[in-house]
């Protein structure tokens, strides 16, 4: 089953890949002064939105673009980078095992699966 839906949340900040892609350039990741490359993403009169992809059982969630099109260039490759180069690339002191990637199911990760996802995804991208 495929399927996206918007829903609307009080932070932006909860969602997996939000601190992995959103890297503060002022203040911290959870002061509400902080400045973000990429820019964060803006509250909208219902919350701020929160892009749900669901694929054959399993749900993704996002609260940004950027963070989808991340997603998506992490995915899309044949042979996907590992936890720990992603995470050095943050330059975070978290490990590579509170990354993002590291806590996708492994049934999502098999090539196949994620060439179908990405296509999902690329076809929802006009919604967002």
């Amino acid at each position: 089953m495929k399927k996206f839906w918007i829903t609307y949340s009080d932070s932006w900040k909860s969602s997996p890949l939000a601190f992995w892609v959103h890297v503060p350039i002022s203040g911290e990741f959870y002061d509400e002064t902080a400045e973000f490359q990429p820019e964060a993403p803006k509250k909208k009169l219902e919350g701020y939105a929160i892009y749900n992809i669901e694929l054959d059982g399993f749900t993704f969630e996002f609260s940004s673009k950027e963070q989808i099109l991340h997603f998506i260039e992490v995915l899309s490759q044949k042979v996907m980078p590992t936890s720990k180069q992603l995470s050095a690339k943050r330059g975070a002191k978290l490990g590579p095992n509170r990354h993002w990637l590291s806590r996708l199911p492994a049934k999502t990760k098999s090539y196949k699966y994620r060439e179908k996802l990405v296509r999902f995804i690329n076809s929802e991208l006009d919604n967002i």
